[in-house]
C-alpha cells in the first residue's frame, strides 16, 4: 500500500497516548493539518490503493446478506466527525461529556474507529470502506485528549454513564476503544447493558504485557463484553497487543487507514493499535445482528468467536479464537469452535472437536432466505454456545479477580 508524505510534528501531537484509548504512537496523514480546537486535521489526498485490511477481512461478501442494517453503534471516544462524505449519513446525534459537540474529534480517534465500523461504499472511492455500511453511529465523547482522560478520576464514571445513555438511546452493540479503572460504577453500567442485550467491544490494551489469570485491562476483561488483541497485514501477532486471558478474537491492528474529520481525506495510523481492531469486530457484530435479529447479544459474540479463522492449536492469548471473518460470521450455517480449549488459569474450558462445516460459494449463502438461516443458526447454537461462553467467562472471572 503506498504511503504520502507525512504530517508535522504539532499534527502527530495530537494522537492519543496508548494509556488512553488502547492506541499507540502517532497518526501519520497526508495533507495540511489544521489547528486543534477546529475540531481534528483537515486532509485532502485520496488513497491511491484499497487498505490491507479490507484486503483482509473482505466484509462485502457479507453484504447481500448484512450490510448493519438497523444497527446503532455507540462509539464511546473522543468524539465521531460528522463531516466526512462517507460518515454524515450514519453518524447521529450524540453526547459530549467532556465539551459541548460530540461531533467534534480533536484527536483524532472516534471518527478513524467509526470509519472502520460503518464508512459507506461509494463505487467512486473503492479503496475505503467500512465493514457495516448501513449501521448507524452513536457518537459519545468522553476524553480530549490522553493526558485529560488520564489524569481525571472522573473517567471511569464518565464511560460508564456513557454506556448506560447509549443503552437508554437503543445502541444494539457499544464500541468501547479504551481502557480505564475498574469501578462499582462501570461494573454496574457493563451489568445494565448486559441486561439490556448489547454487544459490548473493547480493546485488550498495548503495552504487550502478557496478562497472565489476575492481570486485566477494563472494561475488556468484564464477563460479557469482547476482548479484541490485534494482527498486522501477515496475519501476525502485533507485539504491543497484550496476550491475555480475555482476549476473544483479534483483527488488524497495524498500518490502519483512516478517514481524517474534515476534508473528505485519509491518513494512516502507523503504530496502529488494538483500538482499532476493536472497530473492526463491532462492524462485524453489525452485520451479524442485522441478519440474525432473533440472537441474544451473547450469541452474536459466540458466533463471531466460533466463525473466527483459529489459529493453530485453537484459543490463544495472542488471537483468542481467531481473527474475525465477517462473511463467515453471517454466512456460516455452524458455529462450533473446532480446536484445543481454552485455559483460564488451573481450569480448562471444554471446546469441541468437530470442525466447522465448510461454508458455501457466494450464490448459496446469497440465495438462503433470513427465515431459513435464523431457523437452522438457533437450533445450532443457542443451548450450546451461550453455555459455554458463560462458563468460560465466569472461569476467567473467578480466576481473574483484581
Amino acid at each position: 500500500m503506498s504511503r504520502e508524505p507525512l504530517l508535522s510534528r504539532r499534527t502527530a501531537a495530537l494522537a492519543l497516548a496508548a494509556s488512553l484509548l488502547g492506541l499507540t504512537g502517532t497518526i501519520a496523514v497526508p495533507g495540511q493539518a489544521s489547528a486543534a480546537n477546529q475540531c481534528g486535521p483537515e486532509v485532502t489526498a485520496p488513497l491511491s490503493d484499497k487498505q490491507w485490511e479490507l484486503k483482509r477481512l473482505q466484509p462485502e461478501k457479507a453484504w447481500p446478506l448484512s450490510e448493519g442494517e438497523g444497527q446503532v453503534v455507540a462509539v464511546i471516544d473522543s468524539g465521531v466527525s460528522n463531516q466526512p462524505t462517507q460518515l454524515a449519513p450514519q453518524v447521529l446525534d450524540g453526547k459530549d461529556y467532556v465539551g459541548s459537540d460530540a461531533h467534534c474529534d480533536n484527536v483524532p480517534h472516534g471518527t478513524i474507529i467509526a470509519g472502520i465500523i460503518a464508512a459507506a461504499y461509494n463505487e467512486k472511492n473503492p479503496q475505503y470502506y467500512g465493514i457495516a455500511p448501513k449501521a448507524k453511529i452513536l457518537p459519545i465523547r468522553v476524553a480530549e485528549d490522553s493526558s485529560k482522560f488520564a489524569q481525571d478520576e472522573n473517567s471511569p464514571k464518565k464511560v460508564a454513564d456513557a454506556i448506560r445513555w447509549a443503552v437508554d438511546k437503543k445502541a444494539t452493540i457499544i464500541n468501547l476503544s479504551l481502557r480505564t479503572d475498574d469501578t462499582p460504577e462501570l461494573r454496574s453500567a457493563v451489568q445494565y447493558a448486559r441486561q439490556n442485550d448489547v454487544v459490548m467491544v473493547a480493546a485488550s490494551g498495548n503495552t504487550g504485557e502478557n496478562l497472565t489469570a489476575g492481570a486485566t485491562v477494563y472494561p475488556a476483561a468484564y464477563d460479557g463484553v469482547i476482548g479484541v488483541g490485534s494482527v498486522d497485514q501477515n496475519g501476525a501477532w502485533v507485539g504491543t497487543s497484550n496476550p491475555a486471558w480475555f482476549v476473544d478474537v483479534a483483527a488488524p491492528g497495524s498500518e490502519i487507514t483512516g478517514i481524517a474529520p474534515r476534508g473528505n481525506g485519509y491518513g494512516v495510523m502507523k503504530d496502529g493499535g488494538t483500538s482499532f481492531a476493536t472497530g473492526f469486530v463491532s462492524g462485524t457484530a453489525a452485520l451479524v445482528r442485522s441478519y440474525y435479529k432473533d440472537l441474544t447479544a451473547d450469541q452474536v459474540i459466540e458466533r463471531i468467536e466460533a466463525t473466527a479463522d483459529s489459529p493453530p492449536g485453537g484459543w490463544s492469548k495472542e488471537f483468542g479464537y481467531g481473527v474475525v471473518n465477517p462473511y463467515r460470521a453471517v454466512a456460516s450455517l455452524d458455529g462450533k469452535l473446532a480446536g484445543a480449549p481454552r485455559t483460564v488459569g488451573s481450569e480448562q474450558i471444554s471446546a469441541p472437536q468437530a470442525p466447522v462445516d465448510p461454508l458455501r460459494g457466494m450464490k448459496i449463502a446469497a440465495s438462503l432466505t433470513a427465515a431459513g438461516a435464523v431457523a437452522v443458526t438457533i437450533v445450532l447454537l443457542s443451548a450450546f454456545l451461550v453455555r459455554r461462553h458463560v462458563r468460560r467467562r465466569a472461569a476467567g472471572a473467578r480466576t481473574a479477580q483484581p
